[in-house]
């Protein structure tokens, strides 16, 4: 489980779960805004970082297997 954060506000704007490296997703996530940068809340959020030259951090905040997380 991870967490994008707003650089700007430190504020959390997406919480996720993925079996990647958190920086290979966070590069995905970066990909697909500026490739659709209106198809969801989060890639509006990620394309309009982009265009002030930003981007949100990743930061795990739960690991586990299958259905049991910590």
């Amino acid at each position: 489980i991870y967490a994008l954060r707003c650089p700007i506000s430190n504020e959390i704007r997406y919480i996720g779960k993925t079996h990647a490296d958190p920086e290979v997703r966070l590069k995905q996530h970066i990909a697909k805004a500026v490739k659709s940068p209106t198809a969801c809340s989060r890639n509006v959020d990620i394309a309009a970082l982009d265009a002030a030259g930003l981007a949100p951090s990743i930061e795990v905040v739960g690991i586990g297997i299958g259905r049991v997380f910590q």
